[in-house]
């Protein structure tokens, strides 16, 4: 049995659980909208941007790794990670949420994970 130093202790981990559980739940059914912006030719590096578009480029790395994608005129790098299974191609509409980095003087929003890029295709 346990005496009431445990129990008390016992009762905190259970109500930190249940908030971080609520918290993640919450955040999760929010979706990832309200903590990105549009992106822009002024967003800062490292800033959390959503795009859409029509792709005007699809190109891959030299190692065939890595997919790189243009849509609107903006750099797009899609990990191999984030790509797994995507079909696009050049006229798709495309949706996606990245990361803001500058890459060789220009800016380029990257993908991280699969989730983070949607495709319409075009008929």
């Amino acid at each position: 049995m346990l005496d009431r130093k445990e129990r008390i202790a016992l009762a905190l981990l259970i109500g930190v659980a249940l908030v971080v559980s609520a918290a993640a739940f919450v955040l999760e059914s929010v979706g990832k909208a309200p903590f990105y912006d549009q992106f822009s030719n002024t967003s800062q590096d490292g800033a959390l941007v959503f795009l859409e578009g029509p792709v005007d480029k699809v190109t891959w790395t030299r190692d065939g790794a890595h997919m790189q994608v243009v849509v609107r005129g903006v750099n797009v790098f899609v990990p191999s990670a984030a790509e797994y299974g995507l079909d696009i191609a050049e006229g798709d509409n495309v949706a996606l949420y990245g990361v803001v980095q500058i890459y060789r003087g220009e800016k380029e929003v990257v993908v991280e994970s699969p989730g983070d890029l949607e495709v319409f295709h075009s008929p």
